[in-house]
């Protein structure tokens, strides 16, 4: 049976030797008052200045160099209990036992256990033993980062609505339909600069934004990545696009994100790019990740170079994220044990597609001849496929661009994992017949009967 388990090991960096240069610390008149009390002995140490000076032996929490140490002690504890360590995630470990496979997610003091009743009391006795007082939580639901976890055979539900609420905390912002238009990207030169301290506060709301982006609120990122461009030199123009997310948000707090356990142990990802949408006259890219029907990835980020067409642009977005693409493969072999297809890549651009699996064609520059031969060469040696996805179709069209209203709502149903999604057709369709006919793109009709959702009961 499997169970969950929350582990918050207490006092950790305290318990943590720290080794290298000696570092002195200074404790100020009223701490060595407090330290005198506790320990009158300590009398004759303190200097004519009414402080003590120590050296520490402990990794306290805020030095540069106590998680480093911290990470080596939990690591090496844990490897000791025969798991091994992710290469793509050094902070994720796995043990397997038979045809069981425990994994552990590590976050700084923070453990999340995805193991059985049995190794749950021996990871929760052994923790005991080396470190004393631990918090130990198990269930299906918890709260874990600021995120409220329920966990389900069909699905994960990740609701960050307290989170919300902090964030809204002291706001009255109007209610929006979407966290941003289509103009977003547009900067107004003109626009009135931030005084430091509004500037500040606009920083630090927007880190905040990101942090819920990255969790549980992907249909805000486009919206958030963009602002978070503007913190170091904010306007009044920035100010009213953060408080349309915020409005977004408040007519949206009930929303979470909703993670489908269907579909087969296969990547798939959605790569797209809007050309030419920021001032600098520089493309915007998205992507989207999936493992089987559950969202695991989402990107949202302005280009760094400057590319002359769409084509050009969509290459550039293809080539940046193949990587990351192919390190979510490597990462779901370790996390099950299993070899795992090579990722299916949508894209819609057809001439991007001709590129990197047949080749030709005449690219401007080294550079962009260079992008072709690396998405042709992944092709060529089975690492990954790349496949045409019409326009209409492209998920990561969204984080490509900001949203009118009457555009984002159903792409928030569908990124928020409200509608499941058939992700997999193209997958399920090139194992049966090949990767010859991986140039063709397949109706919705086709894969019609073999997609049927167990969970609302309707064909995909």
């Amino acid at each position: 049976m499997r169970v969950v388990a929350k582990i918050d090991i207490k006092g950790a960096f305290v318990q943590t030797p720290l080794t290298g240069p000696p570092i002195y610390m200074k404790l100020d008149p009223k701490i060595t008052r407090m330290a005198k009390e506790l320990y009158p002995e300590f009398n004759e140490f303190i200097w004519d200045d009414s402080c003590l000076y120590t050296i520490l032996l402990k990794a306290m929490y805020g030095c540069v160099q106590a998680i480093a140490l911290w990470y080596a002690l939990i690591r090496s504890v844990i490897e000791g209990m025969n798991y091994m360590v992710s290469e793509t995630d050094k902070c994720v470990f796995m043990k397997q036992v038979g045809d069981r496979v425990y994994l552990l997610l590590l976050y700084l003091d923070d453990i999340l256990a995805v193991v059985d009743a049995e190794e749950a009391a021996s990871l929760k006795a052994k923790l005991e033993k080396l470190f004393g007082t631990i918090q130990f939580e198990e269930g299906d639901k918890f709260s874990y980062l600021g995120m409220d976890v329920t966990i389900k055979d069909v699905g994960t539900m990740i609701d960050m609505r307290f989170y919300v609420d902090q964030v809204l905390e002291g706001e009255e912002v109007e209610i929006f339909a979407s966290p941003g238009t289509k103009n977003m990207f547009i900067v107004e030169s003109n626009s009135k600069v931030l005084s430091e301290e509004v500037r500040k506060g606009f920083h630090s709301k927007t880190a905040k934004l990101l942090y819920l982006a990255k969790r549980a609120r992907p249909d805000i990122l486009t919206a958030v990545t963009f602002l978070c461009t503007r913190v170091q030199a904010a306007t009044e123009e920035d100010r009213s696009k953060l408080r349309r997310v915020l409005g977004y948000l408040k007519g949206t707090r009930e929303h979470t994100l909703v993670l489908h356990a269907l579909g087969e142990n296969r990547i798939t990802a959605y790569v797209d790019a809007a050309y030419a949408v920021h001032d600098d006259s520089k493309s915007h890219s998205g992507m989207v990740v999936y493992v089987g029907n559950a969202m695991v990835y989402t990107s949202s980020k302005k280009q760094k170079c400057m590319s002359k067409s769409p084509t050009e642009a969509e290459l550039i977005a293809l080539t940046d994220n193949l990587g990351m693409i192919e390190l979510f493969r490597e990462f779901l072999e370790f996390v099950t044990q299993k070899e795992v297809p090579a990722p299916v890549v949508y894209q819609d651009c057809n001439a991007v597609v001709t590129l990197v699996t047949k080749g030709g064609g005449k690219p401007r520059t080294k550079h962009l001849h260079a992008r072709m031969n690396l998405g042709k060469e992944m092709v060529d040696k089975g690492r990954i496929i790349v496949v045409f996805k019409r326009a209409e179709e492209m998920e990561a069209d969204g984080f490509s661009k900001p949203y009118d209203p009457s555009m984002h709502k159903p792409f928030s149903k569908m990124i928020m994992g409200t509608k499941v999604n058939a992700v997999n057709r193209w997958a399920l369709h090139l194992e049966q017949n090949g990767k010859e006919n991986n140039e063709k793109s397949v109706d919705k009709e086709d894969c019609s009967e073999k997609w049927f959702c167990p969970v609302y009961g309707w064909k995909l």
